[in-house]
């Protein structure tokens, strides 16, 4: 029996399309020992259809890149101060969202439920706060993309929001494009931590957390990427130091396709990519309630723009890109870290939370050994983070010469 050749753990993203693709069961998706979302084959159920193969992103060589002009960038925020408010950035999605509920479309994202992340299909104004706000680990996306395609057969308005790894794998999935009833959005995405951080904090933490919010506007938009929890009694916390961000912010624990990314590419066939406008001096004034870029790669996209309750301004990608270089920089190692990847599960599931916390420098105490450890840390990372960051740099570069060559020729 020949066995599906899938993307091996090292290139796998976890978007699941290859489980949704397949009708028997053989596939199934699971959290593996280092915090990750994998997939597992049950061979008895194969019948070797092939479907799985050839609806996966990465082994099929599905191309994101878009074949049209370059994508266009705005400066956005929602004219709806509650949606605002309660968005990690300008709101942007939030008013996106909205408008294709009010005219009877629904709405797809991520939820955080406890220290689970879940997809939803709703359809509902009501429920767009469930999938506001930032979300750093990954949730289980099996059975998201067989809803989409089903409102879609339905004829029914669809806007898919996710990372540019699972909008890819909407599309991979499609039998054809759905032209007038779906509109996709991605991120400039960061790249997705282990759970076992999370995990590890909501256990041991004494207090009795209720929710836990990634970002915050306790203090604005800017400095607000403090972790703040709500207790059961509804007392409101922000964390300083935190294992969560700690792992976060260190890279160690990331998905190891994120460090390769093949999607943070320039013009992507998603409609819209949107992230926080860092960097920006136009509008200094907006900045307490948060600015979103959003960049435009079709005209489905900015029609979307126009006909939502948003404020946008037409920007320039060096105004922006510099701070996001994630858009079209999906390189992040420069070093072997296989090693890392065994000692870093090991760490989460035998060691103490006080070790764990040391490690990723959230401990509040500074021994001797964490001093020394964070010496030969930094060390030992020094030569792969000043090459991390002079690629990053070239890679920018390098884009921006090509927009703006592409608009000297187009005028």
């Amino acid at each position: 029996m020949e066995i599906p050749k899938l993307a091996s753990k090292h290139d796998c993203t976890g978007c699941m399309v290859c489980v949704d693709s397949y009708k028997h069961s053989a596939l199934e998706g699971y959290k593996g020992y280092n915090g990750h979302w994998y997939v597992k084959l049950h061979k008895e159920k194969c019948v070797q259809c092939g479907l799985c193969v050839k609806k996966c992103p990465i082994v099929s060589s599905f191309s994101y890149q878009r074949k049209d002009d370059i994508g266009h960038p705005y400066a956005v925020w929602a004219n709806d101060m509650k949606l605002r408010r309660e968005s990690t950035s300008g709101g942007a999605f939030a008013a996106l969202a909205t408008y294709v509920i009010s005219i009877g479309g629904c709405v797809v994202g991520a939820t955080m439920e406890g220290n689970q992340i879940r997809h939803l299909l709703i359809n509902d104004i009501k429920d767009i706060s469930k999938l506001q706000g930032s979300k750093y680990i990954q949730g289980n996306l099996t059975g998201i993309y067989l809803k989409v395609k089903s409102e879609l057969e339905k004829k029914r308005i669809v806007l898919f929001s996710g990372t540019s790894c699972q909008v890819a794998a909407l599309y991979s999935f499609l039998p054809h494009a759905y032209e007038g009833l779906l509109f996709t959005l991605d991120l400039i995405c960061g790249g997705f931590p282990s759970s076992l951080a999370l995990d590890k904090f909501w256990s041991n933490e004494p207090i009795d957390i209720q929710k836990i919010t990634y970002r915050n506007k306790l203090t604005g938009w800017i400095g607000g990427d403090k972790l703040v929890v709500k207790t059961l009694d509804n007392q409101i916390i922000p964390y300083g130091k935190n294992v969560i961000y700690g792992a976060y912010y260190s890279g160690l624990t990331h998905r190891s396709s994120c460090h390769d990314c093949r999607f943070a590419i320039v013009n992507r066939k998603a409609d819209l990519t949107v992230g926080d406008f860092w960097g920006d001096k136009d509008y200094p004034e907006e900045h307490y309630w948060g600015i979103s870029v959003v960049i435009a790669h079709s005209k489905a996209g900015e029609e979307l723009l126009r006909l939502s309750n948003i404020t946008f301004h037409p920007s320039t990608w060096d105004k922006f890109l510099r701070r996001n270089f994630r858009m079209v920089c999906g390189k992040k190692r420069f070093l072997s870290l296989d090693i890392v990847y065994w000692v870093y599960p090991w760490l989460f599931h035998k060691c103490s939370y006080s070790t764990v916390k040391m490690v990723f420098g959230a401990s509040e105490k500074v021994s001797l050994v964490w001093l020394i450890y964070k010496g030969c840390r930094r060390f030992i990372m020094w030569i792969p983070n000043k090459i991390n960051q002079a690629t990053r740099e070239r890679m920018v570069c390098e884009v921006l010469e090509k927009i703006k060559v592409k608009s000297n020729n187009n005028r």
